[in-house]
């Protein structure tokens, strides 16, 4: 209720609340969890913690798209609280035209050389949502992740593991397979990533919920839905499809970050 005028000044045109629903998220602060709320005329995430970084990074793509794109990264609006925050909700949507498809990709490559420069890890399945012409990340909490290394490398997986932790491969939009015990594989990444995979890692789930005999038991699940891939008359498409706009996107925003090395580094 103290948001209320804050958000209506905010994001404008909400309308009537219809809808709340919970559990969309990694839990926070002991156990809160991210709310999605649907309004009359557009829907709002809550998050339990603060969106300062988000903010900031939505303000690090609109400096990236006035160097001169061949196509801007899209924006969404943040509301950071300081200990709490409200997000605009970003519903995946198809390309329009096989045009929308190539700049997908082009913007996908811009935003690998973004996360790529911050450090910036997690970009997996779940938190890239493809909306028509633009892919969106809805999770920036791994931005200037950092690793911490307590030994010098002393075998050659030492060495192959730090320079793949500082590679544009740590990011997770990339394809990045692995082999399952069934001689399958799994693939996580925002660009490989497909629904119904089923995840090599064991997770807690709760058994006979609501019960008396509820209990934990570890179980493999299955990745849910498709929202990270672009698609075209219903049609989702492989990434090696447009990999020379994915690869131009990169390339363009990189070398913009390097000519511009030295005032990004400014303290000021």
């Amino acid at each position: 209720d103290l948001d209320w005028p804050a958000l209506q000044n905010e994001f404008s045109s909400l309308g009537k609340l219809t809808n709340v629903s919970g559990a969309a998220g990694d839990l926070h602060a002991r156990g809160r969890s991210v709310q999605i709320l649907t309004f009359e005329k557009r829907k709002l995430v809550y998050k339990p913690h603060s969106l300062a970084i988000d903010r900031s990074f939505q303000n690090f793509i609109q400096w990236t798209n006035s160097q001169g794109l061949a196509r801007n990264l899209r924006t969404i609006q943040i509301f950071d609280r300081e200990k709490y925050g409200w997000a605009e909700f970003v519903s995946p949507q198809p390309c329009s035209s096989p045009q929308d498809l190539e700049d997908f990709y082009y913007r996908l490559g811009v935003l690998l050389a973004l996360f790529h420069v911050t450090d910036s890890t997690d970009m997996h399945l779940e938190n890239v949502i493809a909306s028509g012409a633009d892919p969106v990340a809805i999770d920036l909490e791994t931005l200037f992740h950092g690793y911490v290394y307590f030994k010098k490398p002393e075998s050659a997986t030492d060495v192959i593991t730090i320079d793949m932790v500082n590679s544009v491969r740590s990011v997770g939009i990339l394809p990045a397979p692995i082999a399952t015990a069934e001689g399958g594989s799994f693939d996580a990444s925002a660009l490989g990533g497909r629904p119904n995979q089923i995840d090599p890692t064991q997770v807690f789930a709760v058994e006979n919920h609501k019960t008396d005999e509820m209990k934990f038991v570890r179980e493999y699940r299955r990745t849910k839905g498709n929202v990270n891939r672009p698609s075209v008359n219903n049609q989702n498409h492989d990434s090696s499809i447009d990999r020379d706009k994915f690869l131009l996107g990169f390339q363009d925003a990189y070398r913009i970050l390097i000519s511009q090395k030295e005032n990004l580094l400014r303290k000021d």
